[in-house]
């Protein structure tokens, strides 16, 4: 320094500036992105790293980024773009991002598609469950219009006594009958002297009856009535005798016989038809179809049923009727997504509910669709002075 005055040299002192870059993409479904430009082109790159997903590396590292807008997807319709990390290298400076591509999917409620039986084709007892991701609704055919829930409870075996007149009959010879629980001897009995075989547990005397098949139907009913056994006896009037299990289900289908009663036309068949009630179900409604006649008028019973109770399903027929129902859930989302259930008829039938969706994100590839992005960055910058 001379003269009080100070002598400046020329050095060299780091600024900052602030700078708004831009970069360009085009998406390539599951292929590398190319047409790369700006801030991700030259030195930089862009790099499809998983479905919608991309590692973008800068054409240069940059101090600090001040704002990152999102990235806009141009033509792609139904899709959103977001940043999820803005990168740093080994000094702390900016080097990238890494963004991705997602639909926010489509909000639907699951349907689905029932179709009824005529009710010449329809079997009493037939039903359909049906789901509504909450719980599960049984809607049961009444073809008898009786009332009856043959499915909700369940349905007792039958067999059937075939009987003959006194004339054609052989005193003391028996036939086996079962409750499920156990067996019961009973004893043809043609001249009243009673019970006569030590195992006899029911006596059927038709001594004094109508010497008819029909007259010895109706003793044969009334001894089986008057025994406090599991099977209720119901008389044909006929010379038969309809023999229901009291319980119902699965169990009572056992084995009846003849045993010794081989004279005449006796016979005694065994018993079937016995099914276990439905489980699983929360609500059963018995739709009365005994009245209806086409599959389109049953199809409109089964409508007002299923849309009269509590189910988040709303069911109506298509345009034009034509025996099927379309089934729509009430609320939109997966949980509507449920598997439905029908037995019997001939053409009784329903598809699973699908096609529900809450619109949950997912990440997804493009095709050709320009991704833009923009950043506010920090910069240095050497002056000198």
């Amino acid at each position: 320094m001379a003269g009080g005055r100070k002598t400046y040299y020329d050095v060299q002192a780091p600024e900052n500036e602030v700078k708004i870059v831009t970069g360009k993409f085009v998406t390539n479904g599951t292929s590398a992105p190319d047409g790369i430009e700006g801030v991700c082109g030259g030195n930089g790159s862009v790099t499809r790293t998983a479905a919608g997903k991309f590692t973008v590396v800068f054409d240069k590292d940059y101090p600090a980024v001040l704002y990152a807008s999102k990235p806009t997807v141009v033509g792609a319709a139904g899709y959103e773009s977001r940043l999820t990390s803005i990168d740093t290298g080994a000094t702390g400076n900016v080097t990238g991002c890494k963004m991705e591509i997602w639909t926010s999917g489509v909000t639907a409620a699951a349907t689905g598609t029932l179709t009824l039986d005529a009710l010449a084709d329809a079997t009493d007892g037939d039903y359909v469950i049906l789901n509504d991701g909450q719980k599960r609704y049984g809607f049961e055919m009444d073809k008898a219009g009786d009332g009856a829930s043959l499915a909700a409870d369940g349905v007792g075996a039958t067999a059937t006594i075939t009987c003959d007149s006194r004339t054609n009959s052989a005193d003391n010879e028996q036939f086996i009958i079962s409750d499920g629980g156990r067996s019961y001897y009973c004893e043809i009995d043609t001249n009243g002297s009673g019970a006569t075989v030590a195992n006899t547990d029911i006596v059927i005397d038709i001594s004094a009856a109508t010497d008819t098949a029909a007259g010895s139907g109706v003793v044969v009913q009334a001894a089986i009535a008057a025994h406090a056994i599991g099977i209720t006896a119901v008389d044909n009037l006929d010379g038969t005798v309809s023999l229901t299990q009291d319980n119902k289900g699965d169990s009572g289908n056992v084995a009846n016989n003849i045993y010794t009663a081989t004279t005449g036309a006796w016979a005694v068949t065994n018993f079937t038809g016995g099914t276990d009630p439905i489980t699983g179900v929360d609500v059963w409604t018995n739709v009365d179809i005994s009245g209806d006649t086409t599959a389109i008028d049953v199809a409109a019973s089964v409508n007002t049923a299923i849309n009269g109770t509590s189910i988040q399903i709303t069911s109506a027929p298509p345009g034009v009727p034509d025996g099927t129902l379309d089934l729509t859930n009430d609320d939109a989302g997966a949980q509507g997504n449920t598997q439905q259930e029908v037995s019997g008829g001939t053409n009784l039938a329903v598809t699973d509910m699908t096609g529900g969706s809450a619109g949950d994100a997912a990440a997804a590839d493009t095709t050709d669709y320009d991704v833009y992005l923009q950043f506010t960055m920090r910069e240095s910058k050497l002056t000198f002075r």
